[in-house]
């Protein structure tokens, strides 16, 4: 499944790249400044890592353009792709002695600001324990070297250094990590009022628009509805014509019945009354009037037999947000798509498989916000509305891109609150 956290980490892969690629410039820099001046070190296993560090960064960048979503657990393993990098440049050129050894912060307060605190301890830990290993273990490099104060790899100066990254190290792994989580936090509980509010307001409108015409298509269905008798009166009863007649007089009784259905429910909404059936029924009455609606698609359908022993409340809006989500596949994939309904002891899922061309990512990335723009496959605002009918009932609704081509479409209602 594609979803907005997945997505920004996309695109902090993409600036990571970005960083790589300014660190891994400015270390070839260095190390054709010291070629120019002719230091001595380890030039061929320093030029190595250099090229594999940058073909790493060339395909990470590849990486990051692609439609599938990069998870934390990958963005964190770039990183420590960078810091296994790091530890290998410092071991060939001075360990601990070199300057850059303080660029291990930079990938620590990443991991700080954008992972869970558990990848982030772990990431800092390794850091310590790289930083002393270097204190120790390193080919020393002259113009790094201090022998003032004995030896360079106990130099006063050094052990300062590593005591100074250490408690940074901590600092921004315990306070970064705290103020991070606290803002991501903040920043998602407001978003998550605005698009409440915003969506409500949005379905408000659509409520008022779909009231007035439902009132306005009574007499316009009941005229087509008399026409449509009289034309069937005067055609011959095997002729192709009275056939299509036929099932445009079906599609019109459908509408209508749908506005009788709209009527009634309000009528019971008002007086607190509320219609209750078997699960079972409630679903096969749903698959027949899209079938009516939607001849010219193969509807494959499973029930779960578990459905004959639940009882839920008829809402028809629920209805009507399943119904959604049937004629989003059908549009995606005409000839054919398949439904499969079952209960477990917690909830009722309905499944839609189909053939189409899957989710686009721009879609995706909309998914659960207050408005979706509708791409050339639809999941307009039929997507908006069951999204907030299902999440009414405490369900959801989860859109996935199958691997031989195709959506998978999961809603998921809660037996409890239906």
């Amino acid at each position: 499944m594609l979803n907005l956290q997945q997505t920004a980490m996309s695109d902090n892969l993409a600036r990571l790249c970005a960083i790589r690629a300014i660190v891994l410039a400015s270390m070839a820099l260095a190390l054709g400044a010291a070629w120019t001046y002719a230091i001595e070190l380890p030039y061929r296993p320093l030029s190595a890592i250099l090229l594999l560090w940058c073909a790493i960064d060339a395909l990470t960048w590849h990486r990051s353009r692609q439609a599938w979503p990069v998870t934390e657990l990958e963005f964190f393993l770039h990183v420590l792709v960078d810091v296994a990098g790091l530890g290998l440049l410092l071991y060939f050129s001075g360990g601990a002695t070199n300057p850059f050894i303080s660029y291990f912060l930079v990938p620590l307060s990443l991991s700080a600001a954008l992972l869970p605190w558990r990848y982030t301890w772990t990431l800092a830990a390794l850091c310590i324990g790289l930083y002393s290993l270097l204190l120790l273990h390193y080919q020393p490099v002259g113009i790094f070297s201090l022998h003032a104060h004995g030896s360079p790899r106990f130099n006063p100066h050094f052990i300062g250094m590593w005591a100074n990254f250490t408690l940074s190290a901590l600092l921004i792994t315990f306070f970064l990590v705290r103020m991070a989580q606290a803002l991501r936090e903040r920043e998602q509980s407001l978003n998550r009022l605005r698009e409440d509010d915003l969506r409500d307001e949005q379905i408000m409108a659509v409520a008022t628009l779909a009231a007035g015409t439902a009132h306005e298509l009574a007499t316009p269905l009941s005229t087509m509805k008399i026409l449509l008798e009289e034309l069937g009166a005067q055609l011959p009863q095997d002729s192709e014509l009275a056939a299509d007649v036929g099932l445009l007089e079906a599609q019109v009784d459908s509408c209508r019945a749908t506005l009788k259905k709209l009527v009634a429910t309000a009528d019971r909404n008002q007086s607190g009354q509320a219609g209750h059936c078997r699960a079972s029924s409630y679903c096969r009455e749903l698959i027949d009037n899209w079938r009516l609606l939607h001849p010219a698609t193969q509807l494959d359908v499973q029930l779960d037999p578990a459905l004959e022993q639940r009882v839920l409340e008829a809402d028809p809006t629920l209805q009507q947000a399943l119904i959604n989500l049937l004629n989003n596949a059908s549009e995606a994939s005409p000839e054919r798509i398949a439904v499969t309904i079952a209960a477990s002891d917690g909830a009722i899922e309905l499944e839609i498989l189909d053939d189409g061309p899957g989710v686009p990512r721009d879609i995706a990335e909309q998914l659960g916000k207050p408005i979706i723009i509708a791409s050339a496959g639809g999941l307009g605002i039929g997507l908006l509305l069951t999204h907030a009918t299902l999440t009414r009932f405490g369900g959801s609704v989860t859109l996935y891109n199958r691997p031989q081509g195709g959506t998978r479409t999961v809603a998921t209602l809660p037996a409890a609150a239906i």
